[in-house]
């Protein structure tokens, strides 16, 4: 008797967890439902960013080799410094004498207007959860304008 009631748990345990992996299969689809969606709303707007960021960046490799500065320099910016303009700042003033602070405030100086996007949208950025320190942060002039202007379609994740 003890061998049938084992198996019944047995049993009931398999199903419960064939349940639960049902319910992960359901949640996986419907978050790749939101994905399409969100993915298909934004991306006629992403298209002229990426060919502004394509060229942009092909302008700041070729003004930093132009300064004598080897290729990985300016890729290690585009990595570090998440802002187009105080990479072509900070290439000019690499080639003359290094003064880390001086860099710091006039990258600073130069884009303190992040400051005011990300201000700008903290009240549309309210509700998105975990998401909204990168969304503040991730902001350029080109993504504040599209989403300072564009509204996010119904059926759409907002963040």
């Amino acid at each position: 008797m003890a061998w049938l009631k084992t198996r019944m748990r047995a049993a009931q345990g398999s199903g419960n967890a064939s349940q639960r992996a049902g319910e992960r299969d359901a949640v996986s689809a419907s978050r790749r439902v939101v994905l399409r969606r969100a993915f298909t709303a934004a991306f006629p707007y992403t298209v002229p960013i990426m060919a502004g960021f394509v060229f942009l960046g092909m302008a700041c490799g070729i003004y930093a080799h132009s300064l004598g500065l080897p290729a990985w320099v300016p890729t290690l910016m585009s990595v570090l410094i998440f802002a187009g303009s105080s990479e072509f700042v900070v290439a000019s003033m690499l080639t003359g004498a290094f003064n880390p602070l001086q860099v710091f405030i006039t990258a600073f100086i130069v884009n303190a207007r992040h400051l005011f996007y990300g201000i700008s949208m903290l009240e549309r950025f309210r509700h998105v959860g975990k998401k909204r320190p990168y969304l503040v942060f991730g902001m350029c002039d080109e993504t504040f304008s599209i989403n300072y202007a564009t509204p996010v379609p119904k059926g759409v994740d907002r963040g």
